[in-house]
């Protein structure tokens, strides 16, 4: 089978789309998606940047530990 990727231009026609997937001439399959790996991420934030959201989470640990 042939698998095309299209544009709805008009709220009514996922509706069509939906009565031919019921009668069995099409098979709508939900997007694929990738799953980003943490190399990607490598370098996006700077050093002082990394270093302030570490103290900010050990702070916000920090309060969550002690006896209220």
């Amino acid at each position: 089978m042939n698998t095309v990727t299209i544009e709805l231009t008009n709220k009514h026609s996922f509706k069509l789309l939906q009565d031919l997937e019921e009668m069995h001439l099409i098979k709508m399959l939900q997007p694929k998606t990738k799953a980003k790996k943490m190399a990607k991420f490598w370098g996006v934030l700077s050093d002082k940047t990394t270093n302030d959201l570490h103290q900010q989470v050990n702070q916000m640990r920090n309060e969550w530990e002690r006896d209220i």
